[in-house]
């Protein structure tokens, strides 16, 4: 589990985006809707611009959720399969000063997310389990 933690704090660094270009000669851009947010705070990709601490815990945030709410293993399969995804796209993008931007506390509440996620995924992928132990 240290590694995992590891790996969500390291890969919290990305690129930033590349600003876009003014539009000239183009009509006015159409309001920006607002960010979908979940009981776990923003997940949006434009959140992680004001935060990534706070952007990483919602996303990790929202994966036990997820996975909690699964009743059979194809269900915990397919969030486990998307949170598999996301962290290796983290790590693709990791940056050695994003650990730094995280603080005690907020390791903490990642480390407490993906023990509850596993918890729940070794929960329904158990009870899927026709053989008894």
């Amino acid at each position: 589990m240290r590694v995992l933690l590891l790996v969500v704090l390291v890969a919290c660094g990305s690129s930033k985006p590349q600003q876009q270009q003014p539009m000239s000669n183009q009509v006015a851009a159409r309001p920006v809707a607002p960010e979908p947010v979940s009981a776990c705070g923003c997940t949006s990709e434009r959140c992680r611009e004001d935060s990534q601490p706070r952007w990483v815990k919602a996303l990790v945030c929202s994966y036990r959720e997820r996975m909690c709410a699964c009743h059979d293993k194809a269900c915990a399969d397919g969030v486990n399969a998307d949170f598999t995804r996301w962290m290796e796209r983290m790590a693709k993008d990791a940056k050695p000063e994003a650990v730094e931007a995280f603080k005690e506390e907020d390791a903490k509440q990642v480390a407490d997310d993906v023990t509850k996620y596993q918890e729940c995924y070794t929960h329904v992928v158990g009870a899927s389990d026709p053989t008894p132990p």
